[in-house]
């Protein structure tokens, strides 16, 4: 029987259409011990969105954590938070930072009451909380002599999204270690040192929002539009005179259709229509244009050098074939590297990833032990 890991942490991301949960730990073995990911799972909820009270995610959260307790046997009585649905970026200064500020709330003007709570130490409904600051550089890469700060962003999430999210670990029983940002999350699960030097573009396509870092060393964007999987589903039923329902059943299982083979689908008029996989894979591919020329033009893509997609929409068919045309960059789905990718997939990488920096947080031991190697 393995050895029980030691210094768990479980991640947690909370999306529109899922809440998805990964369990890390410090597994022993010849030398050091290796942090590695114990499980992943992923609960879907049709409509779940995260509000002031979060009810709905309550119940996913619970389920995930039962999941995983199955499986592996541990019961988490902690979680650490993933936060990326409604971040945004904005230039606050030019020129040199002068100091980094994460962890101050950042008020928005419509908010009439912002600066009582400020007083208050508390946050206004409007206002926005700063989790990450960060330099634009300009004049070429990180050796160059005439590189000069441009300016100062900071990364800021809502308070709304915040409490809801918060809201909901606590009601669910779980105790909130931190909240970490999901674009680091995720450059730390499926980038390699090479990617993080030579700078990459991270786009975590979830069912209603889209959100897009890019890592060159470090975090150097991050924000979210409201541009998910949903936008692909939707125009996939346009073209082919299904229904939304219908339309998602298709993406979903586009990947494994044969393309001589016909599939039965129900049009808006109640009637039953074949859809032939070669039909369906060439209007998955054009959904797929529309929507990266839709996000185009909400995202930055300023200092990547390649494209790498992960979450639940990252898996439609034509995806990574339309973003490289699209934005000119080298494209690929996301994959976990090394041992522990049978047992997570594109949209468990957002917990996954929490979970495992977690772990490095909370265990010095394994700093110099990279998860990818651990053996289960």
């Amino acid at each position: 029987m393995a050895t029980p890991p030691r210094e768990l942490a479980l991640g947690i991301d909370i999306g529109s259409t899922k809440v998805c949960a990964a369990l890390a730990g410090l597994r022993a073995g010849r030398g050091a011990p290796r942090v590695a990911l114990l499980g992943a799972v992923t609960v879907s909820r049709p409509a779940l969105e995260v509000g002031a009270d979060a009810a709905h995610a309550v119940g996913a959260i619970h389920e995930a954590v039962a999941v995983l307790e199955r499986a592996t046997g541990l019961r988490p009585a902690s979680a650490w938070l993933a936060l990326g649905a409604s971040l945004r970026t904005e230039v606050t200064a030019r020129g040199a930072r002068d100091g980094d500020g994460a962890g101050s709330w950042r008020d928005v003007a419509a908010v009439p009451d912002a600066e009582s709570a400020r007083g208050r130490g508390a946050a206004a409904p409007g206002s926005r909380m700063v989790l990450h600051v960060y330099e634009r550089w300009s004049g070429g890469g990180a050796a160059s002599p005439l590189r000069r700060p441009r300016s100062v962003e900071t990364v800021t999430v809502s308070w709304r999204e915040l409490r809801g999210a918060v809201g909901a670990v606590a009601r669910a029983g779980l105790a909130l270690e931190d909240v970490m940002l999901a674009p680091s999350a995720l450059g730390t699960l499926v980038l390699d040192e090479r990617e993080r030097r030579c700078g990459v573009a991270l786009l975590d396509i979830g069912g209603c929002v889209s959100t897009t870092a890019v890592v060159a060393g470090s975090l150097r964007h991050a924000a979210s539009t409201a541009l998910g999987g949903d936008f692909i589903t939707r125009a996939l039923a346009a073209e082919l005179g299904v229904t939304r329902g219908e339309a998602e059943r298709l993406k979903l299982c586009a990947a494994v259709v044969r393309p001589d083979e016909p599939l039965q689908a129900w049009t808006d008029a109640g009637e039953r229509r074949l859809v032939p996989g070669r039909e369906l894979a060439a209007a998955l591919g054009r959904a797929c244009e529309c929507y990266c020329a839709a996000l185009r033009r909400d995202i930055d893509l300023r200092d990547a050098a390649s494209l790498v997609l992960t979450g639940g929409g990252a898996l439609a068919l034509g995806l990574e074939r339309a973003a490289a045309a699209t934005f000119g960059l080298p494209t690929r789905r996301a994959l976990p590297l090394g041992s522990p990718a049978p047992c997570c997939d594109a949209r468990q990488a957002v917990a996954a990833g929490v979970a495992l920096e977690a772990v490095r947080r909370t265990a010095p031991l394994a700093a110099e032990s990279p998860w990818h190697a651990a053996a289960h």
